[in-house]
């Protein structure tokens, strides 16, 4: 999950085989998501994104999933 904090501040949450948060710049988000796509998927070349709404980051832990 990703979250815009403030301009130039970015909360990633990685929440897979490993639970970790990251706070990022909008410049190092794409290093960081070909690292955590790596490490989640190994495998696979695609990935699905689709945009949430607004949240706390007490449910940024436990996020609801989108039903497809």
């Amino acid at each position: 999950m990703i979250a815009k904090v403030a301009d130039d501040d970015l909360l990633v949450v990685e929440s897979g085989f490993f639970k970790e948060q990251f706070r990022v710049t909008p410049q190092k988000l794409k290093k960081l998501l070909k690292t955590l796509m790596k490490k989640e998927f190994p495998r696979s070349r695609k990935i699905r994104l689709y945009v949430l709404e607004r949240f706390s980051e007490d449910e940024a832990l436990n996020p609801k999933r989108k039903i497809l």
